[in-house]
């Protein structure tokens, strides 16, 4: 007897392109990094941010948006913490 799954999806993992539609650059001026689409920055820098800064971008953030459907409050609190970001690399 064999077991027949042809009725399961296949499995693929992330090509590039995947990868690359589902993240997005990290915000910090300068850095490299990509980050997933669910995450602000890369870890350090996330956490290099201050902590009301960060606060506001997770009160803000609505699960799945993208940058074609940020709600004002989102995109206020993304301004806000990309100028403190670039006033810190200004130094």
């Amino acid at each position: 007897m064999t077991c027949d799954n042809s009725h399961y999806p296949v499995q693929r993992s992330p090509n590039r392109r995947d990868r690359e539609l589902s993240s997005h650059p990290c915000p910090w001026p300068g850095c490299p990094q990509r980050v997933p689409a669910h995450m602000w920055s890369c870890r350090p820098h996330w956490f290099a941010l201050p902590r009301p800064y960060r606060a506001a971008i997770w009160a803000a953030y609505v699960p799945g948006q993208t940058v074609t459907t940020w709600t004002p409050a989102y995109e206020h609190a993304h301004n806000a913490a990309v100028a403190w970001c670039n006033r810190q690399v200004a130094r």
